[in-house]
């Protein structure tokens, strides 16, 4: 504990750090009480899913929520967004965790505040709680006891039954499974017993999913949203994925073709990556050569296992975003362990700042850069043409609607 609080009071970015994503979780929570209060289906469909009318995808989640509301009879959604607030905190107090025993460079503090990673729902009200939380909640969870070299039977059962619950929960998932083994592979120094419980992860989700493949049935969504009607819902929770016309892979590859030609995705998207990937240019200066290119090849393996996805579904915006924020909590593995309490520095594995926005006297810098970044772009969340749109393209759109009258 002693040696925690030395860290603590020698790393001046710690508490900003901790403010910046206390303050992500209050607005989290009030977007989803906004979505509560309104029965979006948008958001809190998926979440209500089951299996009521047999094996479907999506159901494993709501399989378990239903049971809880009718036992406290609180409304399914409030369920809901609770365990979407609850998965949020936990990635965010893992990842919190493992940057208090860390250096935090600056480009990647900036890159993780960026639009293309956390600060992404907030420019987009449908983008809260998606169900993808789940998977930064286990990513960070299983990050967190690579950090402390913690491992347990218990554990390993508990993680590798999850990953399987997250596919049948939405079987988007199964693209980003691979994140499990890379983080695995950051450090040379983790325990064979986690990378084959990471190898055991991600067959099981290749499981999940192929049940899924073999067996799972047609949503018949307008059956669905009469039952929650009846449950006293509004139809407006019926919004979405319940009652979504496609439902075949060759609907939705047609779909996402018009989409990706019709929104100019070939233009949009490259743009908003060169933007997203400005900070990590400093990564390449920063760490030895051997070590950028084990991370390198292992982010381009689940880029590569997870282009299906982007054939199949026109929400691009998200898929990055998923990618980006997985790479982020991957990385801060990778970040430089700080001096213990009783530790030399020249024990250390931190190094001296290279640059000159690295020192401390520049942390105002840093917070400015934080909070102007996003104010000129941002990352598309599905058929948006505009990728300049940030806060401030968004805030001149509103005046200039409000002045046209």
């Amino acid at each position: 504990m002693e040696e925690s609080r030395a860290v603590w009071a020698r790393d001046g970015r710690q508490w900003p750090v901790v403010t910046v994503m206390v303050g992500m979780l209050l607005v989290w929570c009030g977007l989803l009480a906004y979505h509560v209060r309104a029965d979006n289906g948008f958001v809190l469909g998926d979440w209500v899913l089951d299996y009521r009318q047999g094996f479907t995808r999506r159901g494993a989640m709501g399989a378990m929520l239903w049971p809880l509301a009718r036992w406290s009879h609180v409304p399914v959604t409030v369920w809901a967004a609770a365990v979407a607030t609850l998965a949020y905190a936990v990635m965010l107090t893992a990842l919190a965790a493992v940057l208090a025993r860390r250096c935090k460079p600056v480009w990647y503090l900036l890159w993780l505040a960026s639009p293309a990673a956390l600060a992404f729902p907030y420019f987009s009200l449908a983008e809260v709680a998606r169900k993808e939380v789940l998977h930064f909640a286990l990513l960070a969870a299983v990050v967190w006891c690579l950090h402390r070299r913690i491992w347990h039977p218990f554990l390993a059962v508990l993680a590798i039954a999850s990953a399987g619950l997250l596919v049948l929960s939405h079987e988007m998932l199964v693209f980003y499974a691979p994140y499990f083994c890379l983080a695995t592979f950051v450090s040379w120094q983790t325990p064979r017993v986690w990378r084959l419980t990471a190898a055991a992860m991600l067959l099981t989700s290749l499981g999940a999913a192929a049940a899924l493949w073999l067996w799972a049935r047609p949503l018949d969504g307008t059956g669905f949203c009469a039952s929650l009607l009846a449950a006293g819902h509004s139809a407006s929770l019926c919004q979405g994925i319940v009652l979504w016309p496609i439902q075949d892979i060759e609907g939705a590859l047609h779909n996402t073709w018009l989409t990706v030609i019709h929104y100019d995705y070939v233009r949009v998207y490259p743009a908003s990556l060169v933007c997203a990937a400005l900070p990590v240019i400093l990564w390449w200066r920063r760490y030895p050569g051997e070590h950028v290119g084990r991370v390198a090849w292992g982010s381009l393996a689940c880029v590569l296992w997870s282009l299906p996805l982007f054939a199949l579904a026109q929400d691009w915006g998200r898929f990055i975003q998923v990618h980006v924020v997985s790479l982020a909590l991957v990385l801060a593995l990778a970040l430089r362990r700080l001096p213990l309490a009783d530790e030399p520095p020249s024990m250390a594995t931190l190094s001296q700042p290279r640059f000159p926005w690295q020192r401390s006297g520049w942390g105002a810098l840093l917070l400015v850069l934080c909070l102007a970044w996003p104010l000129f772009w941002h990352l598309p969340t599905c058929c948006e043409a505009d990728v300049g749109a940030g806060w401030a393209g968004k805030a001149g759109g509103w005046i200039s609607r409000r002045l046209a009258g």
